[in-house]
């Protein structure tokens, strides 16, 4: 994530409108001027790049300039959801994959060769298996069906979580809000009203009760750009922990279901063995 790149453009833009520059001015000497050396791409991507054009809409320089101080002021590394969500989850999913694999491959193998030589060692003594072992087709077609859905739930969640900066700085609706919690929807959905308020107000609208909220702060003679970096520390403070409970609860119903499946597997693979001493 680009970030600091990002808050580059905003300080050089902020620079040179200080300086008298109109703002296509400012935005022309910033395209001309290389930093390929400084930063690993060249152009802004993802999150950073979307926030930026939203910005560059302002043609009004000094509403430009209001709204390039409040964003000076924060640092977008600190409301990144990336890093706290993402990375410490995925040697969560990576170890839920490896058990998958472990017990479909197990599992598949037992009822293609494994099962069938049960079933003929036990017509041999005029006999018939347990009825949970001959009840392991139907559990173990569940079972994979079960797991695969979890395992699709988990994955579109990881996905959107990957994308959420970028649907943070959107005019779009959160994706995959059916997942969340009406809380934490409503809670992220004031994440992105609160990020975009210094260019909504720029643009002159106040729909949202976050603008309106913040639009008080020039009646009170305060500085939005004194409180913006607060104000949205804060907020993502408190989702956070909502959002990483969230996750946890979606792997541990993983993480139960996948540990039953296997210990339902190691039951039926031992239990033909067991009985067959009764047998003889």
């Amino acid at each position: 994530m680009s970030w600091s790149h990002f808050h580059f453009k905003c300080r050089f833009l902020t620079q040179k409108l200080e300086q008298g520059y109109s703002p296509k001015q400012a935005i022309k000497e910033l395209d001309a001027f290389d930093v390929s050396a400084l930063f690993s791409k060249d152009k802004l991507i993802g999150a950073p790049a979307r926030l930026f054009q939203e910005i560059l809409l302002i043609n009004d320089s000094e509403k430009l300039l209001k709204c390039l101080h409040n964003y000076n002021a924060v640092d977008m590394d600190e409301i990144s959801f990336n890093e706290s969500t993402i990375v410490k989850q995925q040697q969560k999913i990576n170890y839920m994959v490896a058990l998958a694999v472990v017990y479909f491959t197990v599992g598949s193998i037992f009822k293609v060769f494994v099962l069938p030589s049960f079933n003929k060692i036990y017509q041999l003594f005029d006999n018939e298996l347990d009825s949970k072992f001959l009840a392991f087709d139907a559990i173990y077609a569940t079972s994979i069906l079960v797991l695969t859905i979890l395992f699709i739930l988990i994955f579109i969640l990881i996905r959107n979580t990957k994308n959420l900066d970028e649907q943070l700085v959107s005019r779009k609706s959160l994706k995959g809000s059916k997942l969340l919690s009406k809380k934490l929807n409503s809670n992220l959905t004031r994440l992105n009203e609160l990020l975009l308020a210094p260019i909504d107000i720029a643009l002159g609208k106040n729909s949202s009760t976050i603008l309106l909220s913040i639009s008080q702060f020039n009646s009170q003679n305060i500085e939005l750009s004194h409180e913006f970096k607060g104000l949205l520390v804060t907020m993502k403070k408190s989702i956070e922990p909502d959002f990483n409970r969230l996750i946890n609860r979606y792997f541990n119903f993983l993480q139960i279901s996948l540990f039953l499946a296997i210990g339902y597997l190691i039951t039926v693979m031992y239990m033909p063995i067991f009985s067959l001493g009764a047998i003889i």
